[in-house]
Formats: C-alpha cells, sequence, structure tokens
C-alpha cells in the first residue's frame, strides 16, 4: 500500500473544544481513531467516511487529524485540560461510527508506555502501590494527567477513561502490549454477538516509538528487521524483528526498549570519556535522552544545547575546569575521525573555542537550532559539538543492537535497518543544508557493520511521517482500509 499517494490527511491547528470535530461528524462517520499522548503535543486523528455511504471504498476514507490544547492547563475535576478534549472527542467518535465499524478499531500511543514491564515500572518506582495493580492502568512518567500531589498524578486508567466518554453501555475490550510486543493482557472478556444497535471499542495501546516503528515498516521487504529511534524532546528505540506481511506493519517482535531512560554511560564503550557526559555532573538523571536530546524551553539543562549554555557559563572562568575538560575529552582521539569529517582537523584549540559564536553572541532564540546555524555558517566549534554527538548517537545505537541480541530472542546474526523520527533528527540529520552533511556521514560510518546494514554511504531512513503523529495518522488509515475491505 503507497500511502503517499491513496491516504487523504487533512491536517487542523490547534483546537481548544469538539466543535471541529462535531463539524465533521456531521457529514462524514467514523471508522478508526488514533491518539498520541506524552510528546510536545496531544494529538489525535479520526479516519471517517461519508456519512450515509453503505458501503464505502478506501478511497472515501480522510484522516482528520487535530492537535488538543491545553497539556499545562487543568479542568475543575483536576484532568488535564487536553485530555479531557480527547475524552470527549472519543465519546462523539463512538457515537458516530459507521455501521460497519460498530466493533471501533483505536491506538492510543502513549509516551512512555506500556509502562507494564516489570523492569520499567520499578524504575519508576511505582510496582508496590495498590493502585498499580489495577487492570488497565498505565504509569505514564511524561503525562501529568491530574493536577495532585504524588506519582498517582501520572497515572491513567484507559477503560475507565473511554467508558466515562461515552453514553449508555458499551462493549469494550482493550489490549496493551508489554515490552516485546506481546498482547498479553484482556481487561474485559471476549465480546458478545453485537445486537445491530449495539457499538463496540477495540482500544490497543501502543507506545509512541513502537506506533512509528510499524509505520516505517511499509518500506521494508518481508523478514526485514528495523531499528527506530524517535529523538526530539525526548528518546526511545523501538526495534521490529522480522517484519510481517500484514496491514499495521507488525514484526514478529515488537521492542520497547525505553532506551531513553538508560544512564547514558551504560550505552557507551566503557574505554569511552564522552565530552557529552559533562553534563552528567549537573543533571538529576544523566540518562541518554537527558545527554543527548531536549535543550528547547522545556527542558533547557538537556543535550547539546544544555552543555553549550554551560561552556557559556564558564568559558571566562579564571580555573577553566570544565572548558579544559570538554576540549581534552574531545581531543583524546576517539573522535579524531569525526571532527576531521567536519571541520578538517582533528583537535580542538582553546583559540576556536574562545572565538566561536556559539561562545561570543548574544543568543536569545532556541539553542538548538542556534548551533545547527552556527555549524551551517562554518563555525568549528559547533561542528564539532555535532560531529561528536553523531560519534556517540552511533555507539548507543551499537549497544542497544548489541543489548537486543543479548536479552531477547533476536538472533545473534540480525542486522538492523536504521531509521529516525524527531525535530532534533531532523534538524541534524535531515537538514537541508549540505554544510550538515556530515552528521550523517559519521553515524553510518560508525555503526557496527556485524549489526546494522551499512552497504549505502547513509544506511539511514529519516522517518517524515505525512502528518507529525509519529505514524498514527497512517495507523488511522490501516485500521479503516481493514474494516471497509472486511465489510
Amino acid at each position: 500500500m503507497d500511502l503517499a499517494t491513496s491516504i487523504r490527511i487533512v491536517e487542523h491547528n490547534s483546537i481548544k473544544d469538539d466543535s471541529e470535530v462535531k463539524q465533521l461528524l456531521k457529514k462524514r462517520e467514523a471508522v478508526a481513531e488514533t491518539a498520541q499522548v506524552g510528546g510536545s503535543n496531544t494529538r489525535l486523528a479520526i479516519a471517517s467516511v461519508p456519512r450515509d455511504l453503505a458501503s464505502p471504498r478506501p478511497d472515501n476514507i480522510h484522516v482528520d487529524t487535530f492537535v488538543l490544547d491545553g497539556n499545562t492547563e487543568y479542568g475543575d475535576k483536576g484532568l488535564r485540560k487536553d485530555l479531557s478534549l480527547m475524552q470527549g472527542i472519543t465519546g462523539l467518535v463512538i457515537e458516530n461510527a459507521h455501521q460497519l465499524a460498530r466493533n471501533l478499531k483505536m491506538i492510543f500511543g502513549f509516551s512512555g508506555a506500556p509502562t507494564t514491564n516489570t523492569e520499567f515500572i520499578e524504575r519508576c518506582e511505582a510496582s508496590s502501590d495498590a493502585y498499580m495493580q489495577e487492570p488497565g492502568t498505565f504509569y505514564l512518567p511524561n503525562v501529568r494527567v491530574v493536577d495532585v500531589e504524588g506519582k498517582s498524578a501520572n497515572l491513567l486508567n484507559l477503560p475507565d477513561f473511554i467508558n466515562k466518554s461515552c453514553a449508555g453501555e458499551l462493549k469494550s475490550s482493550f489490549k496493551f502490549e508489554n515490552q516485546y510486543g506481546v498482547e498479553n493482557q484482556k481487561w474485559y472478556p471476549e465480546k458478545e454477538k453485537l445486537s445491530d444497535e449495539q457499538s463496540s471499542v477495540a482500544v490497543k495501546v501502543v507506545n509512541d516509538a513502537v506506533a512509528h516503528l510499524r509505520y516505517q515498516a511499509a518500506n521494508y521487504e518481508h523478514g526485514a528487521s528495523l531499528m527506530h529511534l524517535v529523538m526530539s524532546t525526548g528518546t526511545n528505540v523501538g526495534i521490529g524483528y522480522k517484519k510481517q506481511d500484514d496491514e499495521l506493519g507488525n514484526f514478529e517482535q515488537s521492542i520497547n526498549t525505553e532506551a531513553g531512560h538508560i544512564p547514558f554511560a551504560d550505552l557507551l564503550p566503557k574505554e569511552a570519556k564522552s565530552p557529552l557526559v559533562l553534563r552528567g555532573q549537573r543533571l538529576e538523571n544523566p540518562s541518554f535522552e537527558a545527554i543527548m536530546a531536549g535543550g528547547n524551553s522545556a527542558s533547557p539543562e538537556r543535550g547539546l544545547a544544555g552543555l553549550v549554555r554551560d561552556l557559556r557559563v564558564y568559558a571566562n572562568d579564571k580555573d577553566g575546569l570544565l572548558v579544559r575538560e570538554f576540549i581534552d575529552r574531545a581531543n583524546n582521539g576517539r573522535y579524531a575521525d569525526a571532527m576531521n569529517l567536519a571541520t578538517g582537523q582533528t583537535l580542538i584549540t582553546d583559540d576556536v573555542f574562545q572565538s566561536s559564536s556559539l561562545i561570543q553572541d548574544d543568543i536569545q532564540g532556541d539553542m538548538n537550532q542556534a548551533i545547527e546555524e552556527a555549524a551551517i555558517q562554518g563555525d568549528p566549534l559547533a561542528k564539532v559539538l555535532i560531529a561528536i554527538w553523531s560519534r556517540d548517537l552511533a555507539d548507543v545505537l551499537n549497544g542497544l543492537a548489541a543489548k537486543a541480541k543479548s536479552n531477547s530472542k533476536v538472533e545473534a546474526g540480525t542486522k538492523f535497518n536504521l531509521s529516525v523520527n524527531g525535530s532534533l533528527a531532523y534538524g541534524i540529520l535531515d537538514n537541508a543544508n549540505l554544510e550538515l552533511d556530515f552528521a550523517k556521514t559519521i553515524l553510518a560510518g560508525d555503526l557496527n557493520e556485524e549489526d546494522f546494514i551499512t552497504g549505502l554511504l547513509h544506511p539511514i531512513a529519516i522517518s517524515r511521517p505525512l502528518a507529525e503523529m509519529d505514524g498514527l495518522a497512517e495507523q488511522a488509515y490501516k485500521f479503516a482500509v481493514a474494516a471497509v475491505q472486511a465489510a
């Protein structure tokens, strides 16, 4: 299925109420819904067909995507406003489901979920609490669901959330996947045969990185394995082992690594002394995502941007310990080839550091963008920072590939394709300016040939979905196609 030519997506601006959805559903009936929660925005997609069309075809399907406003505000009942809006819209979708889709298919992609694998729950220190034992409850570390204190603020009971959106009796089933993509629990019994007036909902919860992994799978042959990196405000890696021949792009195994929460140093070779790890001295949790991602207004202390902010503060320190250690680590030989690709030099000098626009200029805007723009303008320090970032990223991905083979059923001889998405990945690895091509060259060149397919100069797929929903809009379309074809 060529989604780029067959799918019609209508992207709406940010909404604060359900009026646009009500207008849509006056003319069209819903066939599927997907949602994304936990990233920079909460998003929702509705796949629909013309109202009263008894036998719709795939070319009748539209997918409307909505950004839901209110992820920093709370309503009268304490529920976050964007989630309350999503709950109300979900009720409208169920109420306006097409007759052929009375068993409405939904996917919810949660950042940080599923957290039902024991290791991750323990890492969140929530596994011993009684409220975590309630079926269908998720602990979402990136989502403050309700305006209360403590861990319970991050709890979402999805069956309760969906059922409260609906009027009348609704026969529903809910599934989630564990860390290895296995549907390991049903929260309600198998549905009885529906009468003509009854509706039901089949809800599946997946990690947002896994959702995009499955979207990206359309570009690969049967049996291919894929590692997918999300790199934006946060970070995660989804691993797909042996693609299957089904509409949703499933794999024999879909592994949610929750890699963003792994300590950064644990993913590097033991002898590595990365300049980026200097951030660990100033971060409460020096994880992979804290060291390599973020750095925007929501997390100014993180990533390359956070490192540059620190270097600016200490640039004129009379002892110069932070700057000295940064330069020494950059010059230790491990990064020589990467720096040479970036600047034509294998070392960085004190003079180059002190004269950089990143140190000297008054930077008021987005620091990540400032680093990218400085590199495009030829600033050696900016290029060195991106070269180190790219080199370390290759090591992290090599470490994750090795970890997948040792901790799961992935065969030792498996070679992964690699795809990436996210605003930070786009800015560095998919920048339109050729001056930044060295970043992708470094990353591709340093991937382990035993673990990754490296036959091309740049064996990396930059995965820009048709709509900014990490592949969930495309999966809503696939659900809808399956429904109309089965009718």
